[in-house]
């Protein structure tokens, strides 16, 4: 009976934890979004630095903490989670 409960808890540990991730997905486009549409209005003081981080966050990390919570290894999206 215990393990059937700490099984159930690591999978709510990551199903949580992939909700958070697909959370700062969809607010990391939203902001890149944001981003070209004041580049292409014409601001762009800034707007190239913080449109790399915004990237690196959707081509990198994202990618990273979905497979590692896939493989079953949440300490790595925990960590970036934070």
């Amino acid at each position: 009976m215990m393990f059937a409960l700490i099984l159930s808890t690591q999978v709510l540990e990551a199903l949580m934890l992939m909700s958070m991730v697909k959370v700062m997905e969809t607010k990391a486009n939203d902001a890149l979004n944001k981003i070209h549409d004041l580049q292409n209005a014409g601001s762009s003081a800034g707007l190239s630095s913080c449109a790399s981080k915004y990237n690196a966050i959707l081509v990198a990390d994202i990618p990273s903490a979905t497979e590692a919570l896939q493989k079953g290894n949440p300490q790595v999206c925990r960590r970036w989670c934070k």
